[in-house]
């Protein structure tokens, strides 16, 4: 799901979430020539209450950005990670996601149950280079194995961890001169903890509409997210992309807070650049 799902296009067109809120490209600059970019950017979305919820609310976040090409910590289309190793085909690196809160007052399976807080996601990233895609762009092997924690911003819960394994493709001037298209189709897997705090039933919130459950580990599902970055003038830039969830086969399609089997995020905003740094940035 991607809290900023919502920074993205500000800080991980790619970034392989197993919770479905939008991954969205970040608001970049399309030379991405810069070391370090700063700006802002606002940006919203239609996004689902939780994996496999049949209901969804339209989420808005607006935030300063900073973009950051360094050798070691980046912060760019590809996501924000530190790389901890690093090759010409293969880069092992720190990354981290985030998602959306979800008050269960306001979803009716999950009426009078613990409200669902922000997630926060931190782990490895094994990145490998597949192709350049003919010299239009690169295509990448994200592998990611990150752990999951809850905050409603006074405190942090230990949630699980997931594995999400992701084909990305990046094509430059694609569409029309300077437009980007990003896109990327990811698996996602849970472990049991994980998927308790989304499918769990415990005893006392058993009603005549929802039975007990108790979750399993494994296959959550899988997406598919397409962003296109358009620019607008020398510094602002428009970004919008859709995230299409499919959760046949799930480990968990016989929780009573299961209700639909394809879910679709949508999202929109922009974004402005008030400064560029004169050093260039090496190459990725």
């Amino acid at each position: 799901m991607a809290l900023v799902g919502l920074l993205p296009f500000l800080a991980a067109a790619d970034d392989t979430s197993a919770l479905p809120t939008p991954t969205i490209p970040a608001p970049l600059s399309v030379r991405d020539q810069s070391l370090f970019e700063v700006g802002v950017f606002a940006g919203g979305g239609y996004v689902p209450d939780y994996p496999a919820s049949n209901q969804g609310r339209f989420k808005f976040l607006g935030l300063p950005y900073l973009i950051y090409r360094g050798n070691v910590v980046r912060a760019d289309r590809e996501g924000t990670r530190a790389r901890l190793f690093q090759n010409s085909f293969m880069n092992v690196e720190l990354s981290a996601a985030a998602s959306f809160a979800t008050r269960s007052k306001d979803d009716d399976a999950r009426q009078g149950m613990p409200d669902l807080d922000y997630l926060l996601e931190v782990g490895p990233r094994i990145s490998m280079a597949l192709s350049d895609l003919g010299g239009y762009g690169k295509m990448r092997l994200f592998v990611p194995l990150r752990v999951v924690c809850s905050s409603d911003l006074s405190n942090f819960h230990e949630r699980g961890f997931t594995l999400t394994p992701a084909l990305y493709a990046r094509l430059d001037h694609l569409l029309l001169p300077d437009w980007i298209v990003v896109m990327q189709i990811s698996g996602n897997f849970a472990n049991r903890q994980l998927s308790a705090y989304f499918y769990d039933v415990a005893p006392e919130f058993v009603t005549p509409a929802r039975s007990f459950y108790d979750a399993r580990a494994g296959y959550l599902g899988t997406d598919w997210f397409t962003g296109v970055v358009i620019p607008v003038a020398q510094h602002f830039r428009i970004f919008t992309g859709i995230q299409l969830w499919n959760f046949s086969g799930s480990a968990n399609s016989a929780s009573p807070l299961f209700k639909r089997e394809t879910t679709l995020t949508s999202i929109f905003g922009v974004s402005y650049t008030f400064y560029e740094s004169h050093r260039p940035a090496k190459k990725d």
